[in-house]
Order: C-alpha cells, then sequence, then structure tokens
C-alpha cells in the first residue's frame, strides 16, 4: 500500500517526478498554491500544469525525484505502526 509524504510547503511550481515501475516511465505533477488551490492538498496539478490532482502516494521503495524551484528543507517524520 502506498503512504503519503508531507507533500506541502514546497516552492510554487516544484516538479514531482514518480516512477512507475508497471509503465517503465515517470508521472509528472507540479506543485502551486497560487494556482487557486484553497488547502495544500488541493496544489497539486498534472503535467500540464492545468489539471488538478491528488497529492503523490510513494511505496516504500519506489522512486522519486522533487526538482524544487527555490530553497527547500524537507523533513519527514515516520512513524511505526
Amino acid at each position: 500500500t502506498g503512504s503519503l509524504f508531507n507533500a506541502s510547503g514546497f516552492p510554487d511550481g516544484t516538479e514531482f517526478l514518480q516512477w512507475i515501475p508497471v509503465t517503465q516511465n515517470y508521472v509528472i505533477n507540479y506543485y502551486d498554491t497560487g494556482a487557486g488551490a484553497t488547502t495544500p492538498d488541493q496544489s497539486w496539478y498534472m503535467a500540464d500544469y492545468a489539471t488538478p490532482t491528488n497529492a503523490p502516494v510513494l511505496n516504500v521503495g519506489q522512486g522519486s525525484f522533487i526538482v524544487p524551484t527555490g530553497a527547500y528543507s524537507w523533513s519527514q517524520v515516520l512513524t511505526n505502526q
């Protein structure tokens, strides 16, 4: 099962590439709070930068890249469930 990661607070325009093993390619999404979003969860857009989408969900070991448009310190708190 997938897990949400801390998928908010990125600089606007941040690109997120998520590796999809089945199709052997990346899904590209963008984070932008200035495009009409009222909550951080509504700040994600598909590669066309116009179609809203859900925040990325990652599986353990799944490849991904975060390409911020400015300085950004990412932190993640993990819990044992």
